[in-house]
């Protein structure tokens, strides 16, 4: 499926709006910040910037239908002019839209099962020396996320984040 869509590297968005990523609506460009655009070693941000945009085509359209956005002051002013909570609940959204279209669940969950042991592991470790479970579980969770992430070409943030909302830490 052809989209049509240009990704359009873009200097200081970071700088000067604090975001990574937006895009126009209609949806014919993805503006990214230059820097994340051009840096391999940022490859994980540049696809998952390019998946929160497209998840805010694909989940907002009623909202952005009436929005006429051409450039990236004209995103940052509707975003900026929503209240609070919608503007948190829409940022949300498209997170985690970038997250399950990058991570599909299933996938997700076995390769998690097949690194448990390890993670278990660390786990017996910090038992055994009198830790709680809520003292050891940040640091399993982050062990778990490191060794996952490269499976699925993401930053470990987004396997943690999705580790947490697919209930796989009760694995721990």
């Amino acid at each position: 499926m052809e989209w049509g869509i240009d990704v359009v590297p873009t200097l200081n968005l970071q700088s000067m709006y604090s975001v990574d990523g937006c895009c126009s609506i209609p949806l014919r460009r993805i503006w990214v910040d230059k820097h994340i655009h051009d840096d391999r070693k940022r490859e994980y941000r540049y696809r998952f910037t390019l998946g929160h945009e497209i998840g805010h085509f694909v989940l907002h359209d009623r909202i952005l239908e009436k929005a006429r956005i051409e450039s990236p002051d004209d995103w940052f002013r509707f975003v900026d002019s929503m209240p609070e909570t919608v503007r948190s609940k829409f940022e949300w959204q498209a997170y985690t839209f970038s997250g399950l279209v990058l991570v599909a669940p299933h996938h997700l969950k076995a390769v998690a099962l097949r690194r448990l042991s390890e993670v278990k592991q660390t786990a017996e470790v910090a038992r055994r020396k009198g830790l709680k479970r809520s003292d050891y579980l940040p640091y399993a969770k982050n062990v778990w996320a490191v060794r996952i992430a490269p499976a699925f070409n993401v930053s470990y943030m987004v396997i943690e984040r999705r580790l947490e909302s697919d209930g796989l830490l009760e694995f721990i």
